[in-house]
């Protein structure tokens, strides 16, 4: 117990925010995608981005209270802010969403405690000698917890369709780095190191072929005895390139012979849609 008291005792309250977002971010990952499950690891670049992102707002939020006369935080100070942080959209979709939690007399419950925030808001106010409105707390509370569902959402579709359903470290960085808004986020609060650095080791887990391997590796050897004359050695990556090209051709080919089937109200599916689908697909005017 004296070891408890004495971690929430930190300065900077790190191990007292992260005992209590991780499990609201996995509480969170429940409501956007009830499928899929998020790593150790993960959780824990999920509660580092939400507390430097929050932790930049309220610095930011704190200069601009310095050059007027107030000395309160008020929610207009936050909405300056995103608007000088975030993309549009996605500044629009925040301050609508921390709109609805102040303004509504019976808003949603929130999954992000208001509690962590309003550590936060104290810990950066006290030493200015400056006030907090009421409104802050819930404010930010909602404004993160919107951001932090945002970054599960896009990593959840890159992982159902990928058929997988556990998010890794790798999936997260991933999917911010390819997402606009949220890789200009990073790089304007100072955080995309966060993308380059490596959390934890290993490969990246590829999800399970619908192709037998040994099959698929020896018709391939065949195939390149039957052109060349002799024996080509091949690495494991090319095996598993062409196991993963393969795969991708035949779904592409099922759901374009998927979509002929449904055009011309036909219930089964015959050789005859898969060779339009081919032709289709790759121009061929005959299938060798």
């Amino acid at each position: 117990m004296a070891q408890v008291v004495s971690e929430s005792k930190q300065s900077d309250g790190t191990t007292r925010h992260r005992r209590m977002l991780s499990h609201y971010i996995t509480k969170l990952l429940k409501e956007v995608s009830p499928q899929l499950s998020l790593s150790k690891s993960a959780c824990t670049l999920c509660h580092q981005l939400c507390v430097d992102i929050t932790r930049v707002v309220v610095h930011r939020a704190m200069d601009i209270v310095k050059l007027g006369s107030k000395r309160t935080v008020n929610v207009s100070v936050f909405i300056t802010v995103y608007g000088t942080l975030f993309s549009p959209t996605l500044c629009k979709n925040m301050v609508q969403v921390g709109d609805h939690v102040i303004k509504s007399k019976v808003p949603e419950p929130l999954i992000f405690p208001k509690s962590v925030f309003r550590y936060m808001l104290e810990d950066a106010v006290t030493p200015l000698n400056m006030k907090i409105a009421k409104k802050c707390t819930p404010y930010l509370a909602a404004t993160m917890e919107y951001l932090c569902s945002e970054i599960l959402s896009i990593t959840s579709l890159a992982l159902l369709r990928e058929y997988r359903k556990r998010i890794t470290t790798v999936d997260l960085k991933q999917a911010m780095m390819h997402d606009i808004d949220f890789s200009v986020l990073l790089d304007t609060c100072g955080l995309s190191m966060i993308l380059t650095e490596e959390v934890g080791g290993g490969r990246k887990k590829q999800p399970p072929s619908i192709f037998h391997k040994k099959r698929l590796k020896q018709l391939t050897r065949n195939i390149c005895i039957s052109v060349e004359n002799e024996t080509v050695r091949m690495s494991s990556d090319v095996d598993s390139f062409i196991l993963r090209f393969s795969e991708n051709i035949v779904k592409d080919l099922i759901a374009k012979s998927n979509d002929l089937c449904k055009y011309y109200n036909k219930s089964k599916l015959t050789e005859k849609e898969i060779i339009f689908a081919y032709q289709y697909m790759y121009k061929s005017a005959l299938l060798n």
